[in-house]
């Protein structure tokens, strides 16, 4: 749940942007935050064309679902890196835990 009390579904925001081919895994962070920031393995190196192509794909979503910042993480999460389960499931606290500084800066840095 957003700061805002608005309540917000990660797997359905996720399973969203993973449409575009651009996204290779994301997860979204935003609980007890005012807006939502979106982790990302992607090739694609401008953030702002990462977001651009991320809200298009949140496109029939509500307007506070949208994906305000980008954090780019610089490996691919998997099994072997502690970042995934045995099923391809997120590990979402160690996730945080790992690229916490960047996420805290792109909450600093604001929309």
């Amino acid at each position: 749940m957003l700061t805002s009390g608005e309540k917000l579904s990660p797997s359905a925001v996720e399973t969203a942007i993973l449409r575009d081919p651009a996204f290779e895994q994301v997860m979204l962070v935003g609980d007890g935050r005012p807006y939502p920031v979106l982790l990302a393995v992607s090739d694609v190196k401008d953030p702002k064309e990462l977001l651009r192509r991320a809200n298009a794909q949140l496109a029939d979503l509500p307007r506070w679902a949208k994906v305000r910042e980008i954090v780019r993480a610089g490996d691919t999460w998997d099994v072997g890196n502690g970042l995934l389960t045995p099923t391809q499931k997120l590990k979402r606290p160690q996730l945080l835990e790992r690229y916490r500084a960047a996420v805290d800066a792109a909450y600093r840095r604001g929309p």
